[in-house]
């Protein structure tokens, strides 16, 4: 299942080394071991098909934080660094710590900073000032430097 519950599937494309077990089946022989009902699973075919089943909901986010400043007319894009958002494939510290996983920074221009009143940061993210249409923010960032108190 991916972020827009969108399910997918995939085959090995080698084998596993040496003694190294599918997710399924370690969680299944610890629901063994605790005697756990629903974890009667075979083979994951039978795992896929019980979660296309099922009914899936959307998840529900915080409505109490607002990343755009519609008050200023101020357009907000936030883009994470596709090395944070791909946890199955490349969530690795090593590919986090390349120059595109480390990007950090919300770009704006002189103007757009000047009525914003910000100088450092931007919602926590330090501000490199460039090239940005007006009343526009462009924030690459991973996360706040500050929990996001500026």
């Amino acid at each position: 299942m991916n972020i827009n519950n969108d399910i997918q599937s995939f085959c090995a494309s080698v084998k596993a080394p040496v003694d190294a077990k599918p997710a399924w089946k370690v969680l299944k022989v610890m629901a063994d071991l605790l005697e756990l009902p629903g974890f009667h699973y075979s083979d994951s075919t039978q795992v896929l098909s019980e979660v296309s089943h099922q009914a899936h909901k959307d998840h529900e986010y915080d409505h109490s934080i607002n990343l755009e400043n519609n008050s200023n007319n101020i357009e907000v894009i936030w883009q994470q660094s596709p090395y944070s958002i791909d946890a199955l494939l490349r969530h690795s510290s090593s590919l986090q710590n390349t120059a595109l996983g480390k990007l950090n920074f919300a770009h704006m221009n002189a103007g757009t900073a000047k009525e914003l009143k910000v100088k450092d940061t931007y919602l926590g993210v330090p501000v490199l000032i460039d090239n940005v249409a007006d009343k526009c923010v462009f924030v690459n960032a991973n996360h706040s430097t500050d929990g996001g108190k500026s």
